[in-house]
């Protein structure tokens, strides 16, 4: 079971929240006695095209951030394991800068 809480003003990072402060909280629990340690939980209210660094809570210095687009995280969902019975995770989003394009040589 998991719940999403989003800022909808800061969900884009149209508006400056790009590096900034997360846009998103997802908790996910695990209830005692599951079997099941990991599931996918597709997420929503995302900006299709922007990419998001998604950070678990307890990773400081964000080593083991993961980077999807809004539309992979609506679409595929987000994967999250908890090895603990009861146990709970908690995930963070933030809007990643931009990445410039590479060239591929000269046109």
């Amino acid at each position: 079971m998991a719940w999403q809480q989003t800022r909808p003003e800061e969900t884009g990072g149209l508006n400056g929240s790009v590096g900034g402060d997360p846009v998103a909280l997802v908790q996910a629990f695990r209830r005692y006695h599951s079997r099941v340690a990991a599931r996918t939980f597709r997420l929503y209210g995302l900006i299709p095209f922007a990419t998001y660094k998604v950070v678990s809570w307890d990773d400081d210095e964000h080593k083991d951030a993961v980077h999807r687009t809004g539309l992979q995280l609506c679409n595929d969902g987000l994967r999250v394991t908890i090895d603990s019975t009861p146990g709970a995770a908690m995930m963070l989003l933030y809007v990643a800068p931009a990445q410039p394009l590479l060239s591929t040589g000269s046109m």
